[in-house]
């Protein structure tokens, strides 16, 4: 059910808002006053029920008008009071308008909040008042309509602190890492004019320039670039020099000596880096981006970013420069030298520059003097930040935050387009921040009274806010086209994405991340426990603040895309932890039926993603064939997602029906559901079995039986139709008759509707095209200033000049051209006008024309020639009835045909199937004594059903003797659910030899134990040597055979339940093994025999 917000938008109907708010009003009056728990709640369902007879979308007035009578009908007089009083305080402060006078004190410059706002924005200036201006629309904007009231709240409270309001209303993110090197490596375009890659240093510093004042212009926070993305350009410079020295050398006459080339090239190219960095830096503080500020840059310079050696000194240069050029500061506009507040500057200490003797330790010392002397650069260690980030080292963004280790690249590849992605390493640059929200850990301190419970307990209720506004800041930008910032999502900066294409798939699986911020960790601190966070006795608990925070992060970032691994997939958990939750959601993603019931409470959408990695080119050649355009580096990304009213599947971006992706799916992955062993119950499944074991060989004949079965069908219908009695066929006639002579008396011409179309378009605009014209003709014939008449005069004035001059002959020429077609025109205008005319008889006669014509296209096509068409299959149906004999005979001989050609193609089928039937039940029995079945016996028993189907006409049944002695039997007769479940692990495993599938087993295990199991962890080991194997057990002999292990656990906070996901490996995984050995209790004994299993499974593996 939807409701209508005040701003007009629609949105889901939430009871718990409503018992929310009442609560509130609840809290605010006297014990005996109060409503009980579940008064409320008969309030909120009442309004429900409500609602719902409205039989329409109900405004957030009416349903507050519902909840203010529910109240009174309790006679909760004292509650329903301070709920009005509540609503009608929170209609002021919405209709209040605190925008005119934040607007008008930013005219006169006392708008304290804007000047301490951004260090690299004059709030006196014009631009920048503009910006601020329209910043404060946006940021009421913002609050009164794109954002929930208790987060407006908590932010103007100062609980929250919700970063650039101002820019929220646009779908605009905070701070990137600019991909430089792939815009001026593989070209870009700039206020849509193309750049090529650059033919020298300092133009690659000009372009750099250029794109960052764009990029600033396009996003609200700050955008860090790479020295080394311009290092290579200076060698792009020294071979032009070492050109232009050589040709100056010949010019004149001097030896072509090579080192004095080369010596005198390297000064032009020191001064070339002279010019780039000046240039960079003079740029950055100069240019002005279009919300009035400098760009907030961020330069990193790193040595080990590039690996050859000559590159290697070249970017040593530029940095030398670059803090030679800093130390000296820029002038001011009275002369003075003084520190730019921009670029910002990070040097990396690392081997080459730490010690007195390392190569580049002279940089390291002027680093250290520009520290001094300029407050930057900002230093980073190699050595630390390695530990820290996984090996990478890279630069933080503006607001001195770092992006995640990339995971990215690897789950789902080069998602942003980037023509310079290289999928074996990780990808920094050209991602991004989404968005920051700041906690208050003060206010947390002081709202808890010095009661650590209390805290805790705030500190939750806080988070889970930050949480939800920064949700509001990623949904912002769901959705978001590429063509609301070229310079980012299309032209390199950070993507390469198609124009009207969505940037949803960067903001997901890693690729940029969003940001809680904190502030005031000292002084919650000391107010907590009386001393700083640097004491040591204070530490303990300013980790456990910040444990929390991240403890929360990891919450909110959960397992969304589960990355498994090759091979054998164990998970494993509790009953009820929420195993089933991963299979709904495969399924769901794969074209399965789904419902609202698949959003979580409280959530927009549900968002299911599969990401499969093709390796067979023949499984890519079947998929493309079904529509998917673009199979890069052989990766197929599945994503739905789930609203309340509608679903989407997107493969590789396309849009896909789920009819389609379930075809999709057939070549990519075999879901084993807990209740698919029940399928082999019903003998009817059985030949779906030996089709599938068959399906190449029988594909073709499968479609042909599928076509004259139908046209077999067709044929049958056909003759019953005119098999009937005479008088509804004598209906029928007469009907088909009226229809052709309705047809036939109109009389239509070939194209005469779009003749009719273009007199009636004319007639109609009469009285416009009339009033045009005589402007028209006055203005070329009439008056003495007429154009005509002045051209001729003019015409007059260049001849007699043209006789002093032959150069001006030919604009006589063309001026004389020029005024015959005028005259021309103007002729052609008059005699139009005069010999136009208005007939309103005419007129009346052309609607009616056009009202039958266009009433014969509603009845019998959309056009002329469809109108024609259906009179022709109407007159050949009147000529088969008039013939009524002749038609009974033909539709007979059609059907007889049509049985006859069925049934010879089912034959044919039938043979085949028996054939490969003989091969399969070989196979079969083989795969079940791997099972456990020692003296299994099987058979596939044909029968020829009496009558055809699309399928054809083989009755198949699974004949089996699992027991020495037995006869054999109808397998739906005699298998336990033990014997099943090894059953459809045989038939799974038959059926995989050839296809290169992700196989899906959920508790496969169903009904075995002891021996039995081990057989069957045996077989899915074998299997997975092959295969993708997923597989969902409850058995520990299975578990010990996973190549990975994943346990799943339920885990509650603020009253949602969640399903966890999480990798195990070594004692973790033993006991999780253990676990599901004994239950609970880990004693040393059930340990050591977790051990055992685990070395009996690893010994089994390694001789597989």
């Amino acid at each position: 059910m939807k409701i209508i917000k005040r701003s007009g938008s629609e949105d889901i109907f939430d009871a718990a808002k409503i018992v929310a708010a009442i609560r509130k009003a609840n809290d605010s009056v006297l014990d005996y006053e109060k409503l009980t728990a579940d008064q409320i709640e008969e309030i909120a369902s009442n309004v429900e029920t409500a609602c719902e007879n409205m039989k329409r979308s109900p405004s957030v007035e009416e349903i507050q008008d519902m909840v203010e009578n529910q109240l009174m009908n309790k006679r909760a007089f004292t509650v329903a009071r301070n709920y009005i009083t509540y609503r009608y305080k929170r209609a002021i402060v919405r209709k209040s308008n605190s925008t005119d006078q934040q607007i008008l004190s930013l005219l006169e410059c006392n708008n304290e909040e804007v000047k301490q706002e951004n260090s690299n924005k004059n709030p006196t200036v014009n631009s920048v008042q503009r910006d601020y201006m329209a910043g404060e629309v946006s940021k009421d904007i913002t609050r009164r309509f794109l954002l929930p009231e208790d987060i407006v709240e908590a932010h103007e409270k100062g609980l929250i602190h919700f970063h650039d309001a101002d820019y929220f209303a646009q779908h605009m993110h905070n701070c990137c890492l600019v991909n430089l090197e792939d815009m001026l490596q593989n070209g870009t375009v700039i206020s849509e004019t193309m750049i090529d890659t650059p033919k020298s240093f300092s133009t690659a510093c000009n372009i750099a320039t250029q794109a960052i004042a764009q990029i600033a212009s396009s996003q609200y926070g700050g955008q860090s670039i790479s020295l080394a993305h311009l290092a290579p350009f200076v060698q792009v410079s020294r071979e032009k020099f070492r050109k232009q020295v050589q040709k100056e050398f010949e010019s004149v006459g001097l030896d072509l000596d090579e080192e004095k080339i080369n010596e005198v090239a390297e000064l032009r190219v020191k001064e070339e880096i002279n010019r780039g960095v000046q240039m960079i830096q003079y740029q950055v503080i100069t240019l002005m981006t279009t919300n009035g500020q400098a760009p907030f840059i961020t330069v990193f310079m790193y040595l080990n970013e590039v690996s050859d050696p000559q590159t290697k000194a070249d970017l040593a240069a530029i940095i030398e420069e670059m803090l030679h050029q800093r130390i000296k500061g820029v002038k001011n506009e009275k002369g003075v030298y003084i520190t730019p507040a921009f670029p910002k500057l990070i040097y990396v200490l690392e081997d080459d520059n730490i010690t007195e003797d390392s190569k580049y330790w002279n940089l390291t010392v002027l680093a250290a003097q520009c520290s001094a002397k300029r407050m930057v650069p900002d230093y980073i260690s190699e050595k630390v930040m390695k530990e820290l980030k996984d090996g990478d080292v890279y630069t933080c963004m503006g607001c001195r935050s770092f992006l995640t280790v990339d995971r990215c690249s690897q789950t789902a590849g080069n998602v942003a387009h980037a023509e310079n992605f290289d999928p074996n390493k990780r990808k920094y640059y050209g991602r991004f921040n989404q968005g920051v929200v700041t906690l208050n850990l003060v206010d947390v301190a002081c709202s808890s009274e010095k009661d650590e419970e209390k805290f805790w307990k705030i500190l939750d209720e806080r988070l889970e806010l930050c949480h939800r506004a920064l949700m509001c800041r990623h949904k912002r930008l769901l959705g978001t086209k590429s063509d609301v910032a070229p310079i980012l999502w299309q032209n390199g900066a950070l993507a390469r994405l198609k124009k009207g294409e969505v940037i949803d798939p960067l903001l997901f699986n890693g690729y940029s991340t969003i940001s809680l911020g904190y502030a005031g960790l000292c002084e919650c601190t000391r107010y907590m426990t009386g001393k700083s966070h640097t004491d040591p006795s204070a530490t303990p608990f300013a980790l456990k603040v910040m444990e929390k925070l991240n403890d929360a992060c990891s919450r909110w970032r959960e397992e969304e895309n589960i990355d498994f691994e090759e091979g054998l997939n164990i998970l494993s958990g509790e009953t009820g932890a929420g195993k089933s939750i991963i299979l709904g959601s495969i399924n769901a993603a794969l074209g399965a039926k789904t419902s609202p019931d698949f959003i979580r409470t409280g959530a927009e959408y549900g968002l299911s993603e599969l990401l499969f990695n093709i390796e067979d080119d023949n499984v890519i050649e079947r998929i493309k064939e079904l529509g998917v355009i673009d199979i890069e580096n052989g990766e197929l990304l599945i994503s739905r997602k789930i609203t309340p009213t509608r679903s989407q599947i997107k493969v590789n971006g396309q849009n896909f029906t789920a009819a389609q992706t379930q075809k999709l799916a057939r070549y990519l992955i075999d879901v084993h559901g807990q209740h698919d062993n029940q399928i082999l119950m019903d003998d009817a499944n059985h030949l779906t079995v030996v089709d599938t074991f068959c399906a190449d060989e029988i594909a073709e004949l499968r479609e042909a039986m599928e076509d004259a079965y139908k046209d077999m069908v067709k044929a049958k219908k056909a003759l019953e139709l005119i098999d009937k009695d005479k008088d509804e066929l004598q209906k029928e006639i007469a009907f088909l008759e009226y229809e052709a002579n309705e047809i036939q008396t109109a009389d239509i011409q070939p194209d005469e509707d779009e003749e009719l179309e273009a007199r009636y378009h004319k007639l109609n605009n009469y009285q416009k095209i009339t009033n045009e014209l005589s402007y028209a003709d006055m203005l070329l014939n009439s008056g003495n200033d007429n154009i005509s008449d002045m051209i001729g005069t003019a015409l007059k004035s260049l001849i007699t000049a043209s006789e002093y001059d032959d150069v001006l002959k030919e604009c006589c020429d063309t001026l004389s051209d020029a005024e015959g077609l005028i005259r021309d025109a103007g002729h052609s205008i008059s005699s139009y006008i005069e010999n136009s005319e208005y007939d309103p008889r005419e007129f009346s006669e052309l609607q009616e024309r056009l009202d039958l014509i266009n009433n014969l296209k509603n009845k019998y096509g959309s056009s002329i020639e469809a109108i024609n068409d259906t009179l022709k299959a109407i007159n050949a149906k009147l000529a088969d009835y008039y013939n009524f004999d002749e038609l009974i005979s033909r539709r007979k001989k059609e059907y007889e045909e049509a049985c006859c050609k069925a049934w010879d193609i089912a034959q044919k089928l039938s043979s085949i199937r028996q054939q490969a039937a003989v091969k399969l039940a070989e196979q079969f029995i083989a795969s079940l004594k791997n099972l456990n079945f020692l003296d299994v016996k099987f058979r596939i028993d044909f029968a020829k059903e009496p009558s055809l189907s699309s399928k054809g006409c083989d009755n198949v049944r699974f004949m089996i003797s699992t027991n020495p002695g037995e006869n054999l039997k109808p397998l739906s007769k005699i298998a336990s659910g033990g014997e099943l479940s090894r059953i459809m692990l045989a038939i799974k495993t038959v059926m995989s030899e050839d296809a290169d599938k992700t196989l899906i087993f959920d508790e496969i295990d169903a009904g075995i134990s002891g021996k039995t199991a081990s057989k069957v962890s045996n077989q899915l080991a074998r299997l997975s040597l092959s295969h993708q194997i997923i597989c969902i057990t409850h058995l520990p002999q299975i578990a010990a055979m996973a190549d990975a292990h994943y346990i799943i656990e339920k885990s509650v906070h603020d009253n949602k339940t969640y399903s966890n996901i999480q990798r195990v490996a070594g004692d973790d995984s033993l006991n999780e093994i253990a676990r599901m050995l004994s239950g609970e209790t880990l004693t040393d004994s059930v340990l050591e025999n977790a051990k055992e299993l685990k070395i009996m499974a690893d010994k089994v593996k390694s001789e597989l």
